[in-house]
């Protein structure tokens, strides 16, 4: 009877430990879309008026950082030119950056049918000395431009394929 009782404990605990390892949910409002983000995650402060939501892994740098940014959707603007305005915010956003470079570019599908736009990016930090990486997938919704970032040193060993795929949470409907 004691060992199957100690056996039921540790398959719950095991089981604990597994749920609060996974994935949790970011939901926003208006408009309305969500993203998966890793549970070790914090939430942390915007870096500018158009985030919404910013959350960096528990390391001393808060990299990689994940962000989600809601901006109005400027007319006449296609999907396929959308770099544009991405590149346009993190100059706004880090002045002194430079050398942004869009090295993929490509229209993808999120996971609810919603046409959006992935992109990676290299570029400067402030600095002048450390090269970042980001990925960006940039959805509209009505007259709204919604994106997810995902950004790290371009010498990590966090992949593109790694921010991309958790960038690739991002759902509108």
């Amino acid at each position: 009877m004691k060992k199957g009782l100690l056996f039921v404990f540790i398959i719950l605990g095991c089981m604990t430990l597994v749920m609060s390892c996974g994935p949790q949910k970011y939901i926003h409002k208006d408009p309305a879309f969500s993203f998966d983000i890793v549970s070790s995650y914090t939430n942390e402060k915007k870096d500018h008026a158009a985030e919404v939501a910013r959350y960096a892994a528990p390391t001393q740098y808060k990299i990689p950082v994940y962000a989600a940014a809601v901006l109005d959707k400027p007319e006449g603007l296609a999907l396929a030119d959308s770099s544009e305005v991405v590149i346009d915010v993190l100059q706004k956003a880090y002045p002194a950056a430079s050398r942004f470079t869009v090295l993929k570019q490509n229209t993808v599908k999120l996971s609810d049918g919603t046409d959006a736009q992935a992109m990676e990016l290299k570029w400067k930090w402030q600095d002048g000395v450390n090269t970042l990486k980001s990925v960006f997938v940039v959805a509209f919704s009505g007259n709204k431009l919604i994106y997810l970032s995902g950004t790290d040193l371009f010498a990590s060993a966090t992949s593109m394929d790694e921010l991309m795929k958790q960038c690739m949470t991002l759902t509108l409907k």
